[in-house]
């Protein structure tokens, strides 16, 4: 029997046995649009797709227990026989799927809290340790507690409730009331969602982009009426993840009652998948002062992730670190409310490069790079030698951190290249391949991305395809790694996605299932159409020519 595990944003989704309808619906257990999980969605709403299995098509898999060095162990023989228009077969593969989420509901990033926020700067005392730029430090790996032996959902292991834990799993992510999106309509969906008409309307002010509150209801509708949630746990967290003696995988998790106790259960699983995105932990650069400061002058200092309301910038000299393009979100709704505002810059912007002019107008003071705060009087020194003071908001807009604790010590992130060794297109672990992602590749074009991955995911898995050798993944990634693009190893441009990626991971779907770009793929140029619109957006926001309430479809 195969068991699967998914996990989301600080949660899994794990799978076991099932119909091979289900694997079919794999895909969606897989995706994440970056924090967020609905690959469970996907997988789910694919037992409905009818594109999916050629009519009458039969397939004979060896069913696989897959161990660390990932040789085929003993396993049962089953042969697949895809009836009809995805019926379901005689013999199941796959017969449980569990969702781990530890918000209450799912969505993940698009599952937004506009009345809460995760904590604006570090605690001080994780500030005083000066290693608050760490994802180790800010968002530490849990202590599992001992007991859990036996231990199961029905009989966990009750423990006090820990604050500070809640505090650091940074869930509330950094969606406010204003935000839209900055890709097209068209691409922020799955191949096979429905392409509403009225996104396509060029009268819309956000013309092809859309509202989060459109997203959202997007993303809940696509919720409902797959039924994902009855597949999940929610408030849980999946917290440790180790490797048996036996071959399986040891989910330690914890279910958490807000200001009451936790629960801690263990539970094993052949197979994991990791989907929790990448826009969770938020990263403060480390920064000589900094700590002293915030403990003098609390409340000044804060991260993107955080922001939810421009009058809150109202009158106040403001700081901004970053050039990315939340820094342009900030700018287009404080510039005109603050009393003066500065951008501090270590380099220029290489995937939208119209913020690199955009950052020179209007009235920005721009600066390089912070290089030392006087914690005393908040004096603040810049690399070039300059000096400023009297901050009433300095803004971190220096993005998040791919973090991934409960892998302690079977994968790290490698912060200065930008990339995740020992994987296969992102999405396959070399060493082990039970181990697989979503949501690590970076585009534009982010949700045929994370498509991609999960129906190679959901081919490999349930047999029906093989990766190659472990020498030719190996190769793949060296010769990646030696010529990876300018804006980094986990990239891939949208005039390009379909030939780097797309078709080379397409050698892993199942039979018959339709390239991800099958109707869509002529209209990437719709991302050059955005990439135009949202700089209109900007100016026009930003030198109060259009009002905001424009900019709020719902």
């Amino acid at each position: 029997m195969v068991i699967i595990v998914v996990l989301i944003a600080g949660v899994l989704v794990a799978v076991a046995p099932m119909h091979i309808a289900h694997i079919q619906a794999l895909e969606a257990l897989i995706y994440v649009f970056q924090v967020l999980v609905v690959e469970l969605i996907e997988w789910i709403s694919y037992v409905k797709n009818r594109d999916i299995w050629g009519s009458g098509a039969q397939i004979e898999s060896r069913h696989r227990e897959v161990t660390d060095e990932g040789r085929e162990q003993r396993g049962g023989i089953s042969t697949i026989t895809l009836e009809g228009d995805g019926k379901a077969a005689k013999n199941p593969q796959f017969t449980k799927i569990v969702g781990f989420e530890q918000r209450e509901r799912a969505g993940g990033s698009w599952n937004p809290s506009f009345d809460q926020t995760d904590l604006e700067v570090p605690p001080q005392d994780i500030l005083d340790t000066e290693r608050y730029n760490e994802p180790d430090v800010i968002s530490p790996p849990a202590d599992v507690p001992a007991g859990l032996e036996g231990s199961s959902e029905q009989n966990p292991v009750k423990t006090d409730f820990d604050q500070k834990a809640r505090d650091l799993s940074w869930r509330f992510g950094g969606v406010y009331k204003d935000l839209y999106t900055n890709v097209p309509a068209r691409f922020t969906r799955f191949s096979y969602m429905e392409n509403e008409d009225k996104f396509h309307d060029e009268k819309r002010t956000i013309y092809p982009l859309m509202s989060q509150v459109e997203l959202c209801k997007r993303i809940q509708t696509f919720v409902a009426k797959e039924g994902i949630e009855k597949y999940y746990r929610f408030n849980s967290r999946v917290e440790s993840v180790v490797k048996t003696e036996s071959g399986k995988w040891l989910l330690s998790i914890r279910k958490v009652y807000d200001g009451d106790h936790e629960e801690w259960y263990q539970e094993e699983f052949d197979a994991v998948l990791v989907a929790i995105g990448h826009f969770g932990v938020p990263v403060f650069p480390h920064t000589t002062g900094l700590a002293e400061f915030n403990r003098n002058f609390p409340g000044v200092v804060s991260h993107a992730n955080s922001y939810r309301n421009h009058e809150d910038f109202r009158d106040k000299k403001v700081l901004v670190v970053g050039g990315s393009i939340s820094t342009m979100n900030t700018i287009q709704y404080v510039l005109r409310l603050a009393k003066s505002f500065t951008v501090a810059l270590r380099e220029e912007n290489k995937v939208y490069k119209w913020v690199n002019s955009a950052l020179r107008t209007g009235g920005v003071i721009l600066k390089p790079q912070i290089d030392s705060i006087d914690g005393k009087t908040g004096e603040i020194t810049f690399k070039d030698g300059s000096r400023d003071s009297g901050f009433d908001k300095i803004v971190f807009s220096t993005g998040y951190h791919f973090h991934f604790p409960f892998l302690k010590g079977l994968v790290k992130f490698d912060r200065q290249k930008r990339r995740l060794p020992g994987l296969y297109y992102n999405t396959f672990w070399i060493e082990d391949p039970t181990i697989a992602s979503t949501g690590l590749t970076s585009s534009t074009l982010t949700f045929f991305c994370m498509e991609t991955s999960a129906a190679a995911i959901a081919g490999v898995w349930s047999g029906v395809t093989e990766l190659p050798s472990k020498e030719e993944q190996i190769k793949w990634e060296i010769e990646r790694a030696e010529s990876p693009p300018v804006e980094g190893f986990l990239y891939f441009a949208h005039t390009k996605m379909e030939e780097q990626f797309l078709k080379p991971m397409s050698r892993f779907f199942t039979k018959n299932r339709r390239s991800p770009f099958y109707k869509d793929g002529i209209h990437v140029g719709d991302v050059d159409i955005a990439v135009d619109r949202i700089q209109k957006i900007f100016y026009s926001i930003r030198d109060g020519k259009l009002p905001i309430k424009d900019t709020l479809y719902e």
